[in-house]
C-alpha cells in the first residue's frame, strides 16, 4: 500500500536582504563570493563563514588601534601579520626586517616595534634596536657571539654575513694561550685571518700585549749571490743563476723583508720601537727582544732563537703550519744535520754566509708528534698554535736521531734535500 503523501508543507524560506553585520563597506559587492585561502586568513578554531573571515582579516586596520607603521601589505590591501602568531614570533620577525634594512645601509636610527593582534590588544613589546651606519666608510658593526668563530658583525652588499675580527676579540683569543710572560718567535699569514679591523697593526698589537717579548723572521733572500765555483755538495748550481747577481741588492738595515715573509713581519719591522739584526740574508726583528736580536752573528743567524729556547719561549703560529716553523732548523743544527753556505751583498763587498739550512716544505710531518703540546685557538677563519721551543727541540732532535731523512721534502729537483741525503746515505 502506498503512503499518503504528506500535505502539510512549511513555507519557502524568504531570501535575506539584511547584509552581516561584520561585513565592511568595501565588500558589499562581493557577498557569497569564496575567499582566496592564504596565510592571511585567521585560523582560531572558531567556525566562521567567508564573511567572517574577510572581516577578521580586515578587524586590526579598521579597528583604529593598529599602528600604521606595523600594518602591512596583503592580498587585500593593508593587514596585520598573522593573529595567531606569538609575539616572540612577531619579535623575531621585526628583527629580520632590521637585519634586511642594516644589509642595505640604514643609517643609525632606533626602532619601537608595537605589537597588537586583532580584536582586542594581547601584548604589546618594545624592542630598541641600535642600528649601526654602515656606510663604505664604516663596516665595524656590533659584536657577533658565533660558537666556533670569533667575530664581529660586518654587513654585506650581498646580504651574506662577513666576519671582521677587531683588537679585543684578538687580543683575548690570544690571552687564553697564557703567554704574558713569555718571548715568542711568531710567523704569520694575514689573510688566513679575513678581514681585521685595523689589518696587521690590530694583529701585531694584540699579540705584543699577550706575550713577554716579540721577534719575527724578516729574511732577505735578494741580497744573495751565486758564484760560479765553490764547495762541493753545497746543495746549489753554481753558475745557474750568474744574470740575477747584477740584480742583487746591498743589505742596509732599512731594507723591506722578502714578500714570502709576508706583510706582518714588514709591519713589526717599521714600528717605532722595533729593533732589527744586521744579518745580510736572515735577520730577525722584534720588540722587548733587545737582548735575544744581540746574540746573532753572522756566523751563527740562528743564534736569536738558541737565546730564546734558554728564556723558556715558544714559537707562535698564527694562521700558518710548520711548513714555515723557523725554529725546526735550529732543531736540525743541534740533531747534525748538514748545514749550507751561501753568500751575500753588502755595501762594498760581498760575505759568506755560514749554517744556511735546508728546505722546509716537509717540517709539517713534526705535527702529528705535537698534537699534546700544542695550544690551539680558532680565530675567526683561521687556527693559531703555539709550541714550547724546548718541547719542539727534544721531538725534532728524537725524530732526527731515528730517522737521520726525516722531514725532507719528497721533490726530486730540491738540490738541499738531495745534498742531506748523499750526506747520510754516503
Amino acid at each position: 500500500m502506498m503512503r499518503e503523501r504528506k500535505r502539510i508543507h512549511s513555507a519557502l524560506a524568504k531570501p535575506s536582504m539584511m547584509k552581516p553585520m561584520s561585513v565592511p563597506s568595501w565588500l558589499n559587492n562581493k557577498i557569497g563570493l569564496r575567499p582566496k585561502r592564504s596565510d592571511n586568513r585567521p585560523r582560531i578554531g572558531v567556525p566562521m563563514n567567508c564573511m567572517d573571515g574577510y572581516a577578521a582579516c580586515r578587524m586590526p586596520m579598521m579597528s583604529g588601534f593598529a599602528p600604521k607603521r606595523a600594518a602591512k601589505s596583503g592580498i587585500s590591501g593593508m593587514m596585520m601579520d598573522k593573529p595567531i602568531k606569538s609575539t616572540n614570533t612577531i619579535a623575531m620577525m621585526g628583527r629580520m626586517r632590521l637585519k634586511s634594512n642594516l644589509s642595505e645601509g640604514v643609517a643609525a636610527s632606533e626602532v619601537v616595534i608595537t605589537l597588537k593582534s586583532f580584536g582586542a590588544m594581547i601584548a604589546q613589546k618594545k624592542i630598541s634596536c641600535r642600528i649601526k651606519s654602515l656606510n663604505r666608510k664604516d663596516r665595524k658593526g656590533k659584536e657577533l657571539k658565533k660558537p666556533g668563530a670569533l667575530g664581529v658583525l660586518s654587513g654585506s652588499e650581498n646580504k651574506k654575513s662577513r666576519y671582521m675580527l677587531v683588537y679585543e676579540t684578538l687580543k683575548r683569543a690570544f690571552d687564553s694561550l697564557r703567554l704574558q710572560d713569555k718571548p715568542v718567535i711568531a710567523h704569520a699569514s694575514l689573510k688566513s685571518f679575513g678581514q681585521i679591523d685595523g689589518g696587521a697593526q690590530s694583529l701585531l698589537r694584540a699579540v705584543l700585549d699577550s706575550v713577554g717579548a716579540l721577534m719575527m723572521p724578516t729574511f732577505t733572500y735578494k741580497t744573495m749571490i751565486t758564484p760560479s765555483v765553490g764547495p762541493p755538495n753545497n746543495g746549489i748550481t753554481y753558475g745557474a743563476e750568474m744574470d740575477l747577481n747584477s740584480q742583487a741588492e746591498a743589505f742596509t738595515p732599512s731594507m723591506p723583508c722578502d714578500k714570502l715573509m709576508g706583510i706582518v713581519p714588514e709591519t713589526l719591522r717599521n714600528l717605532p720601537h722595533a729593533k732589527r739584526t744586521s744579518h745580510p740574508i736572515q735577520s730577525f726583528a722584534g720588540i722587548r727582544a733587545e737582548k735575544l736580536l744581540a746574540t746573532q752573528t753572522i756566523q751563527n743567524h740562528l743564534a736569536p732563537i738558541a737565546a730564546l729556547a734558554e728564556a723558556d719561549g715558544w714559537v707562535l703560529l698564527l694562521g700558518v703550519d710548520h711548513t714555515v716553523n723557523t725554529s725546526i732548523h735550529y732543531a736540525e743544527k743541534l740533531a747534525g744535520r748538514k748545514q749550507f753556505l751561501r753568500w751575500a751583498l753588502i755595501p762594498n763587498r760581498i760575505v759568506e754566509c755560514p749554517g744556511f739550512p735546508g728546505d722546509s716544505v716537509g717540517f709539517n710531518a713534526i705535527a702529528s708528534e705535537l698534537v699534546n703540546d700544542t695550544r690551539a685557538i680558532q680565530i675567526g677563519n683561521t687556527v693559531v698554535q703555539a709550541v714550547s721551543l724546548r718541547v719542539l727541540f727534544v721531538k725534532v732532535i728524537r725524530i732526527l736521531k731515528e730517522n737521520p731523512l726525516a722531514l725532507l721534502c719528497e721533490r726530486d729537483d730540491c738540490e738541499r734535500c738531495n745534498a742531506v741525503r748523499e750526506s747520510v746515505l754516503g
